[in-house]
């Protein structure tokens, strides 16, 4: 004769009176749920073959470039000389600012990167910085920057790295090229690292950033974030091709 042990009043599972059965079905049932949660989050990464096909070839010289990075002083940002930790539009602006009169005095291709939160609305995205401020712009108001210094000075250049979460929703019109890191959910440093990695080299591209942020994505894979911060790598994006040199 079996009897039933109820775990919750809509659980309900048969016991053989055998308790290595029972303990063996538990284990395979989970062992289940973390076999199909690990494909979805493996399944979410984009491949190096993948990141390939969508580069481009870019003809031209190299240029120089001034990287400048808008987000938090942790992480890889700290390897960069030029950052700003926002904690007011104003800085923002000053920033900003200074970046671009700089790229135009030496002739240089301002390489933007944006390293902070991302909010999940296509019609009203909007970034959030670190800081004790937690200062929450419209991504429009950075777009907007860089259509106006291009008009201000016909010869500035600006490259956009994304790297934030729902990046595709950044209007990347304004610049040159770019890249976005998805429409999901973002991690630290996906952009940044690459970029750093690019920057050892005499001369590089946007599209090997983009390919290395694959190898990034390989990197992730090994560890399981859990179920709220699915990402979707799949949908990166780079849009255009740059070519710089150090």
């Amino acid at each position: 004769m079996t009897s039933k042990i109820v775990k919750r009043s809509t659980d309900v599972e048969e016991y053989d009176g055998v308790p290595n059965h029972y303990l063996t079905r538990k284990l395979d049932n989970k062992q289940r749920k973390v076999d199909k949660h690990a494909e979805k989050y493996l399944s979410s990464f984009m491949s190096k073959d993948e990141a390939e096909q969508q580069v481009t070839t870019v003809a031209g010289e190299a240029q120089p470039f001034l990287p400048c990075v808008l987000g938090g002083e942790t992480g890889a940002s700290r390897h960069f000389d030029n950052t700003c930790d926002p904690q007011s539009n104003e800085e923002i602006v000053a920033f900003f600012t200074a970046c671009v009169k700089w790229c135009v005095e030496k002739d240089k291709t301002m390489l933007l990167v944006l390293a902070c939160h991302g909010s999940n609305s296509k019609e009203n995205y909007k970034l959030q910085f670190e800081g004790d401020a937690k200062l929450v712009v419209p991504s429009s108001a950075i777009s907007e920057g860089v259509r106006s210094a291009r008009k201000k000075y016909p010869s500035f250049k600006c490259v956009g790295l994304i790297e934030a979460c729902y990046a595709n929703y950044f209007d990347v019109s304004c610049f040159d090229a770019s890249i976005t890191g998805g429409n999901g959910i973002s991690r630290p440093n996906v952009l940044q690292d690459p970029l750093l990695q690019c920057m050892q080299e005499e001369e590089f591209t946007l599209g090997d950033i983009f390919v290395k942020m694959s190898e990034k994505f390989a990197l992730l894979q090994l560890f399981d974030c859990g179920d709220d911060n699915v990402a979707n790598f799949t949908s990166a994006k780079i849009n255009g091709n740059y070519r710089f040199k150090n």
